[in-house]
């Protein structure tokens, strides 16, 4: 089997159902616990992972090798791609539902609400629990809030900031104009501190030019991304 292949020939789901009946059961365990996990795999290394299910490291990466995969790397790259391909943007989603022909805006209405629903429940990992508890623990340590988001992310980060700044003070919209800016924006800030950058994109080169000054800077750092 040709990891280039899998996307083309077959399913991320009827790839792993159909190799999992000739592995081990230390290795059936591992392909169980991806198969049930799959949107928690791309924010996991294999240590981590080997540690859910009370293994050694070595044993997933033979798994991961067994099931076709150069690599968990590139293992978790394909599930990435795989839950963009077969998630439909909510956008999208509405005006499916307004060019149906059935013509029951009630209905339309019905299914839309319940599939945000399900994507919304579907959310709701142990990696997202146990990370959301730890950044709601910094967040109340912090003394001062920092909020960055460029480019794509710029209007979720001001969202954000309207929200957090209802329940807590000391909350701050980082505006930058670039890189360079970025820095000066960021010399205020002490140990005490929170930095919040927002990427809806790709890791943009002022966001980890700010993540890598914040570290220097001994700030705590809570990043929110979709990837």
């Amino acid at each position: 089997m040709e990891t280039s292949s899998l996307k083309d020939q077959q399913s991320f789901f009827q790839t792993m159902y159909s190799a999992k009946r000739n592995l081990t059961k230390q290795q059936k365990a591992v392909a169980e616990y991806i198969i049930q996990n799959v949107k928690e795999i791309p924010f996991l290394t294999a240590q981590e992972l080997a540690e859910r299910i009370d293994i050694s490291p070595s044993t997933v990466v033979r798994t991961i090798l067994r099931l076709g995969f150069k690599s968990f790397p590139a293992m978790k790259e394909i599930i990435r791609d795989q839950i963009v391909e077969t998630t439909i943007p909510p956008l999208r989603r509405l005006r499916r539902s307004f060019d149906s022909s059935d013509g029951q805006c009630e209905k339309n209405l019905e299914n839309v609400v319940f599939t945000n629903a399900e994507n919304i429940r579907s959310m709701l990992t142990a990696h997202l629990v146990r990370n959301f508890c730890l950044a709601a623990d910094i967040l109340e340590k912090g003394k001062r809030t920092f909020i960055l988001g460029l480019r794509s992310s710029r209007g979720i980060a001001v969202y954000f900031h309207s929200l957090l700044h209802q329940c807590a003070n000391d909350i701050f919209l980082l505006d930058p104009c670039g890189s360079d800016d970025l820095v000066e924006h960021l010399l205020d800030l002490t140990p005490e501190d929170v930095l919040i950058s927002i990427i809806s994109a790709g890791p943009h080169y002022s966001k980890r030019s700010g993540l890598q000054f914040n570290t220097r800077m001994n700030t705590k750092s809570l990043c929110a991304h979709n990837k």
